[in-house]
């Protein structure tokens, strides 16, 4: 069996590990599958704030974390948000909600005895 080199982006996943050995732990622990990690270090990059759950030293208030960060973070995923697509998905849910309440108060509703259906012997 040939000795082939690993792609190099699985060699920075690697080294990105090492720097995280928390990581490991949640595997073994069966949190995470090495998959489900690499994929997303590959989508969201090694600077996301998932990762910061896994530093070497963590303090239990979350006091470590760099807010100005987080905030940038923040803001790039508020400004790659479509507003008007949002808008517009939240005016459909907006209408099936007064739809399904209309229903469920019409259902409430008593009926006319004029309505009633009789039991035929």
């Amino acid at each position: 069996m040939s000795s082939q080199e690993l792609p190099r982006e699985v060699k920075r996943f690697k080294e990105f590990v090492q720097e995280h050995p928390r990581l490991v732990e949640a595997v073994k622990n069966k949190e995470y599958t090495w998959q489900q990690l690499y994929d997303l270090w590959n989508r969201e990059g090694e600077e996301a704030l998932f990762w910061e759950a896994f530093d070497k030293e963590i303090n239990n208030n979350n006091s470590s974390i760099d807010h100005g960060k987080w905030m940038k973070q923040t803001m790039d995923i508020l400004s790659n948000v479509d507003l008007d697509k949002l808008d517009h998905q939240i005016r459909g849910l907006s209408k099936a909600i007064d739809q399904l309440q209309d229903f469920v108060q019409s259902s409430k509703r008593p009926q006319s005895p004029y309505h009633r259906r009789t039991k035929r012997f």
